[in-house]
């Protein structure tokens, strides 16, 4: 066995490396994105105690995010914390995910049929049509001529 390292050309110890140097980062991030999920269980059941009602949500950040974040609130109470933007490691990731499946749970035994998807898909279009409301209202204003009484 030893004497088949003692036969390797120089690509071949740096091929060999290389090799151990990935496998290596792909164990770490594995490790790392675990430990996140053990931390996301732990911190929502404190938030539970505490009564600290909330989703972890990412992707880019949409110009009605507030809005959404205020109409769930008002609905639900509970908050909506965008967490990542559009590049989200494994380790965030994994963490939201966590954090979000306890306090679903959590949810669904105090209000019955709770579906956070299905209540962040209504606050958020219903914060969309407010946003492109008062859009549209900046817009024609900015661009009318004064109207006289």
């Amino acid at each position: 066995m030893l004497r088949f390292f003692k036969n390797l050309t120089v690509v071949e110890w740096l091929t060999l490396g290389g090799v151990t140097l990935i496998l290596g980062s792909f164990v770490f991030d594995e490790v790392r994105a675990r430990l996140a999920e053990y931390n996301a269980g732990v911190a929502a059941r404190q938030d539970i105690e505490d009564e600290n009602w909330a989703f972890r949500i990412g992707g880019k950040r949409r110009h009605w995010f507030d809005m959404t974040s205020r109409i769930f609130r008002e609905e639900h109470d509970a908050e909506l914390v965008h967490s990542h933007g559009c590049c989200v490691s494994c380790e965030q990731w994994r963490y939201d995910a966590r954090y979000n499946e306890v306090m679903k749970a959590e949810i669904a035994k105090k209000i019955e049929g709770f579906s956070f998807e299905d209540a962040f898909a209504a606050a958020d279009q219903e914060a969309r049509a407010l946003w492109e409301l008062q859009r549209a209202t900046v817009v024609r204003a900015s661009t009318s001529e004064p109207m006289t009484p």
